[in-house]
């Protein structure tokens, strides 16, 4: 989305509030509207509209950029789970 991975995690985690502008960026390369994202407002046309789009069958279909952002999250993951203690498992 061209948006600074630090920035977007910001936005994301409600650390960093979203500019109007940020907001409607987003909106805009997610299909959805400001209001949705800010708020969680939409009208009932709205509503039917919002739609995930199709998931690839597989990990190879993806694009390197897409392969990235799942590597990232994936990372991001882990490296955010607590670590297994003899007591915990």
């Amino acid at each position: 989305m061209k948006v600074n991975k630090n920035t977007y995690i910001s936005h994301e985690n409600g650390n960093r509030p979203i500019s109007k502008k940020a907001a409607a960026d987003y909106a805009e390369k997610l299909g959805v509207s400001a209001g949705w994202l800010l708020y969680g407002e939409h009208s009932d046309s709205q509503a039917s509209e919002i739609s995930a789009p199709e998931p690839p069958a597989s990990y190879k279909e993806l694009t390197d950029r897409e392969r990235k952002i799942v590597n990232d999250l994936i990372s991001s993951l882990l490296a955010a789970r607590p670590e297994e203690t003899p007591e915990g498992r």
